[in-house]
């Protein structure tokens, strides 16, 4: 008995010990730099939002804030590469919801979903622009909602990859106007702008750095899937303006940690990022993107129910549109 005495007294003395050393190492976050890993590739928005998150980070944590794009495999490369770090507040993720993983693929993957991360802080979200190419003939919302209902499924949409965000705001648009399209997936939203543009699909959502083609007369531009009107945009009427009430379809960056991350150092990385956000050169900076809206301050557990939220909303669209994710 004295002996599984001193075996339990010295494992809850290591235990201690350990929860000693991480509360330490806590309240001296950070002493090197941090990274943002990136799932999409330089120049997309959300490399963009974190270039423009490191930057002022940096002098709030006062160590320096490194990005690192890795890119592919609609999240799933930056995503187990988090997941997989070292839970010490030093690999960050810069993730985008909505994003959707192929049953096969999941079976492989250590993680389910952004709700098995740890969260940090809500960024930003960012609207799509509806646009049509101009072989379609669609000017505005009720010429394309017209065309789409009579089209029996003949016309084209693209997207940055199955489950990717291009495609499931199409899917609830198409949900909302009750059209049939057939599905183009593409390597990357950027191609999906040059097949638009090309004729070679009718219409699809895209960033707003499509805005250029518009003005070149290559596509129309139909409405935005964000919640209000882009002050840099504000010609282009939102889809809830449009007749599809309360539509709001944006993609939601949020910064997220790997599991057992210590909660003071999450708090802290939380505190900071509002910081930031409250930051006049980083709201230039971000909005510049277009469609973008700030997120408000939100305590851990605010985004880590929003995290969950966002993915039961995405989930059920998937079924209940019988979207095919293989």
């Amino acid at each position: 008995m004295s002996s599984l005495l001193i075996q339990v007294g010295t494992a809850a003395l290591a235990a201690i010990a350990l929860m000693s050393i991480a509360h330490g190492a806590s309240m001296d976050y950070p002493t090197r730099p941090v990274t943002i890993v990136v799932p999409f590739a330089a120049g997309s928005p959300t490399d963009i939002t974190a270039r423009a998150l490191a930057n002022d980070l940096g002098p709030i944590l006062k160590t320096s804030i490194l990005v690192e794009n890795k890119s592919g495999a609609g999240q799933i490369v930056a995503a187990s590469y988090v997941y997989r770090a070292a839970p010490d507040g030093y690999t960050l993720l810069l993730a985008n919801l909505p994003n959707a993983i192929a049953p096969s693929a999941g079976a492989r993957l250590p993680y389910k979903d952004f709700t098995d991360f740890a969260p940090v802080a809500e960024v930003a979200s960012i609207g799509l622009m509806l646009a049509t190419s101009s072989a379609m003939g669609a000017k505005d919302h009720p010429s394309l909602i017209s065309q789409l209902r009579s089209g029996s499924g003949t016309l084209t949409y693209g997207s940055g990859g199955v489950g990717s965000v291009l495609h499931l705001t199409t899917e609830r648009f198409n949900r909302e106007v009750n059209a049939k399209a057939t599905h183009v997936p593409f390597k990357s939203g950027s191609q999906v702008l040059l097949e638009l543009a090309g004729n070679r699909l009718s219409y699809s959502f895209v960033a707003m750095n499509g805005m250029d083609l518009v003005q070149q007369g290559k596509i129309t531009a139909i409405g935005l899937s964000a919640s209000k009107r882009d002050p840099r945009h504000p010609e282009l009427p939102t889809l809830s303006e449009l007749g599809i009430p309360g539509f709001n379809a944006s993609a939601a960056l949020v910064l997220v940690a790997p599991k057992n991350t210590p909660v003071a150092i999450l708090r802290r990385l939380n505190d900071a990022v509002a910081r930031v956000i409250a930051q006049s050169g980083f709201k230039s900076r971000v909005q510049a993107i277009g469609g973008v809206t700030l997120s408000a301050p939100a305590s851990l557990d605010e985004v880590s129910a929003s995290i969950e939220k966002q993915e039961r909303d995405w989930k059920q669209l998937i079924q209940s549109q019988q979207i095919q994710l293989e």
